[in-house]
């Protein structure tokens, strides 16, 4: 799975190129490839969009592991304001402030903007990623400390990309110009995660062949299993599940796939291991010049047995004629099992006259 946005590459070299111009030459030049658009929806406004597609080749994903992986990453740089997930539509909305120019004259001017961010998955196949705001909020500082004499909102479309006849030509053409280029390394840095972080996720990776295995069992099978019995200690993984697939009459377990009228008995076996009690003291036994001090603590151990539970199963089947299930000390899971078995052995649909189905058995070893 590999994430690739072309557009990352051209702009980031653009920026580049910003020291060789005064800051308005700069914005003039970025005014030609980043033009203010119309809204639909409100006549007469207009808004700056930063807009990109990211490409995902092979992809191996889900797509609400994605949404959330966003939301996530989103909420660490802090954009999480008003975030919205809507798996439905496969998009992930948030609102965000952060700083696109400071410019220092007389007064010190900083420049904010309050941005729509949406990551959109489209087809599964390609991920948008759109920036939109439409308003400039100045802040005018005449000292050191961060409360500001006067603060005030423009319209991006007044001052685009910068306001002529204002006293604020180069604060706003710093900020026309450095909202892209903070938007375009936010962009950068998102795309780096997701080529190392999200990409090589060995949780989901895992997830993500587990479920593709489940499907392509359905697939040759014709039906969804009827029942599953698995560890759920264990992550995820159809080799260590057993898989009944009623309306195909077979069972799935370790690679193995046996007919429902193969299996000819099952047997619980139980090894105990029995640990006797023992009383133990624990504490101090000091002696200082002949004065002993022994306030020790003892404890008794009451005897107890550890069983080792395993299940049994026969099969006329020479490619597969027994299985051999360990539940350790789990007796209900051995339990369960046992009577997955008998209930195939007692509906079996073919009974061959000279193989003897039996139910279950259980041995307890001394």
């Amino acid at each position: 799975m590999k994430w690739n946005c072309p557009d990352i590459l051209k702009y980031q070299n653009l920026f580049l190129s910003e020291k060789e111009y005064k800051s308005k030459d700069y914005a003039n030049k970025m005014k030609e490839l980043f033009p203010l658009y119309s809204s639909k929806t409100y006549p007469g406004e207009k808004f700056v969009i930063v807009k990109t597609i990211f490409d995902i080749s092979n992809p191996l994903y889900e797509p609400k592991n994605l949404l959330d992986y966003l939301a996530s990453w989103i909420k660490d740089k802090k954009w999480d304001k008003n975030m919205k997930i809507d798996y439905e539509e496969k998009k992930v909305t948030t609102t965000a402030t952060f700083n696109v120019a400071n410019h220092y004259a007389f007064y010190r001017n900083a420049v904010d903007v309050n941005a729509t961010m949406s990551c959109h998955i489209i087809d599964n196949k390609q991920l948008m990623v759109a920036f939109t705001f439409d308003t400039y909020k100045n802040s005018e500082y005449t000292s050191t400390d961060y409360k500001p004499a006067r603060q005030w909102e423009d319209k991006v479309c007044n001052v685009y990309p910068f306001s002529e006849k204002g006293g604020y030509k180069n604060t706003y053409a710093e900020a026309f110009t450095g909202a892209h280029k903070k938007i375009w390394a936010f962009i950068t840095v998102l795309n780096e995660d997701l080529n190392t972080k999200f990409a090589n996720d060995k949780k989901m990776i895992n997830q993500l062949h587990y479920e593709y295995a489940c499907d392509s069992l359905t697939k040759i099978y014709g039906c969804e299993p009827t029942k599953v019995i698995a560890d759920k200690e264990m992550e995820p993984c159809v080799n260590n599940e057993l898989r009944f697939y009623e309306g195909a009459k077979k069972l799935v377990f370790m690679g193995k796939t046996v007919s429902f009228n193969d299996i000819i008995s099952v047997e619980i076996d139980d090894d105990p291991q029995f640990i006797p009690g023992a009383t133990r003291t624990y504490g101090a036994g000091i002696c200082f010049f002949g004065f002993g001090f022994y306030s020790g603590r003892t404890v008794s151990e009451a005897s107890k047995t550890i069983h080792n539970y395993v299940v049994n199963v026969k099969i006329d089947n020479l490619k597969c004629p027994f299985i051999h299930i360990a539940t350790g000390g789990n007796e209900p899971k051995a339990n369960e099992l046992c009577s997955a078995f008998e209930y195939l052995i007692r509906h079996q649909t073919k009974r061959p006259a000279n193989i003897k189905r039996t139910g279950t058995t259980r041995k307890k070893r001394k």
